[in-house]
This record gives C-alpha cells, sequence and structure tokens, in this order.
C-alpha cells in the first residue's frame, strides 16, 4: 500500500530551507527488508570503523524507541489495544483516530470544560463543533482555598515571608509561596517502552548480550509506588545473569 501510494502519504519535501526534499519513511528495525520507503538499522558487519554508521543506528533507534513509548502510553491507557483489533480495517481506523483525540483530551490536565456542552449561547464552527473556552485552572490552588474557608487553615508565616508584597492568599500569593517551598517529585522506573521491548528473561528482542534490569518489563505502568517492583525485577535479573555465566 506504501509503494502504491494508497495511504495518503504527504509529498517529498525539504527538512530545512535551500535542502533537498525528502521523502516520508517508515522507521523499522533490522527483521524488516529493505525498501525505498523503510529505514532500518546497518548489520553489523557495516558498523566495524564506520562511525557515520554507528550514528546512524544510534538516531534510528531513539526514533525507534519514540514510536515505542507514544504506543505504550496508548497500549496502557486504552485496553483496546493490548490485544489484536477484531475489526475491519476501516473500523480500525475510527479506533485509532478515536484514541489520538481521547489520549490529546485526556492529557490536557488543566482545561476543564463546561458542565452543558450544547447551549443556544455557544457558537460553532460550522462542522457542528462546538467552540468551547478553556477554563484555565490550578486545582491544588483550589484545594488550598477550600481548606481555607471549611476548615480555617493557617499557613505559617516564616514560610510565606518572601510573598508579602502579593496580596494574602490571591492565586499570585498561593504560586509564590509554592514555587518556594515545594518541589517536584517523581519516580524513574525504566529505560524502554514498557512491554515491548524485553522478553521473559529481561533481554532485549533481537539484540545479543543485551538485558535492562528495570520497570521496563513491567507489561503496564504501576498505580503506585514502584520501588519493590523493581526490587523483585532485578532480584531476578541477577538470576538470570548467574544462571546464563554459571
Amino acid at each position: 500500500m506504501f509503494e502504491s501510494s494508497q495511504l495518503n502519504v504527504p509529498p517529498n519535501k525539504p527538512i530545512n530551507q535551500n535542502t533537498e526534499p525528502l521523502p516520508y519513511t517508515i522507521v523499522a528495525d533490522a527483521a524488516f527488508p529493505l525498501k525505498t520507503y523503510l529505514l532500518k538499522p546497518y548489520s553489523k558487519a557495516k558498523l566495524v570503523n564506520n562511525n557515520p554508521n554507528k550514528i546512524f543506528n544510534y538516531r534510528l533507534s531513539r526514533a525507534r524507541r519514540t514510536v515505542e513509548n507514544a504506543f505504550g502510553i496508548l497500549r496502557a491507557r486504552l485496553r483496546v489495544f493490548q490485544g489484536s483489533l477484531q475489526v475491519q480495517p476501516n473500523m480500525a481506523d475510527k479506533i485509532v483516530l478515536a484514541a489520538c483525540c481521547l489520549h490529546n483530551f485526556l492529557t490536557q490536565d488543566t482545561q476543564e470544560t463546561q458542565d452543558t456542552l450544547m447551549d443556544e449561547s455557544e457558537v460553532s464552527d460550522g462542522n457542528g463543533l462546538v467552540l468551547i473556552d478553556p477554563l484555565n485552572r490550578n486545582p491544588s490552588q483550589e484545594a488550598i482555598q477550600i481548606l481555607r474557608k471549611k476548615y480555617g487553615i493557617k499557613l505559617n508565616l516564616e514560610f510565606t515571608s518572601q510573598c508579602a508584597l502579593l496580596p494574602r492568599w490571591s492565586d499570585k500569593w498561593l504560586e509564590c509561596v509554592a514555587r518556594l517551598n515545594t518541589d517536584p517529585q517523581n519516580h524513574q522506573i525504566g529505560t524502554a517502552a514498557m512491554g515491548f521491548v524485553l522478553d521473559h528473561t529481561l533481554s532485549v528482542y533481537n539484540v545479543q548480550s543485551l538485558r535492562v534490569i528495570d520497570a521496563s518489563a513491567i507489561p503496564t505502568q504501576l498505580t503506585g509506588n514502584p520501588q519493590a517492583a523493581i526490587m523483585m525485577v532485578a532480584e531476578r535479573g541477577a538470576d538470570f545473569i548467574k544462571k546464563c555465566w554459571s
């Protein structure tokens, strides 16, 4: 379908000004055949004393990882992608488009729609879609306001003195206090797409003598603290390595 131009792929386009037009291609691994519309890594024999080929393989691997991570997020979020799609091709297209729309909607954590989606005062864009102005808000600030008004909480003035020039309890004041006295927390859990890169022995598919021992081996994203689960993966990975070299 790609060769016969049935996928509505855009025409060749230059990446930068005054450069030759380049075609749109498919990013693939070494298992695929070489095609004019497909990029695959060089074999190991082509990498000996050849830095350009090594750089190409590295950059191609980064592109593949981006695609795999994107699909991994989509698969973890929507159950329909956790197995084969038992539908006709035209319905599969609609499922993919709907999934992309839902994903974009769910990632907008600072946007809320109005309670009523259809109202006489709302304006349409001419295609039957209602234009709704985003309501930017900060859930943390709203929670603090509720705690203050309902339960009478008080903040230690030691932590608010640097924000004294702003009106107390205003959004700007709360943001100032939060920025000065809090920091982000997160858990780095994996270095590869979860559930797609490793086999059951923590070995990377199609790569010899390479294991990844972290949360990349877990099929879907954890909903709690990952420390204990990753420690279990590490214990299992150490056991695999000892058995391999014993």
